[in-house]
């Protein structure tokens, strides 16, 4: 599986895991960034 693909799918299981996704929105509130901003950076950062 190509990394893009790994990162949409990780973005999804955040989205669809309300307990992350909630953790995520603060995240990206805390951080100044979008909530799309911070799960592509998230996800980046699992696998790298």
């Amino acid at each position: 599986m190509q990394r893009q693909e790994r990162i949409k799918d990780l973005v999804e299981q955040m989205k669809h895991t309300p307990r992350w996704y909630n953790a995520l929105k603060q995240k990206a509130k805390d951080n100044k960034i979008s909530v799309e901003q911070q799960l592509q950076g998230d996800a980046n950062w699992m696998l790298e």
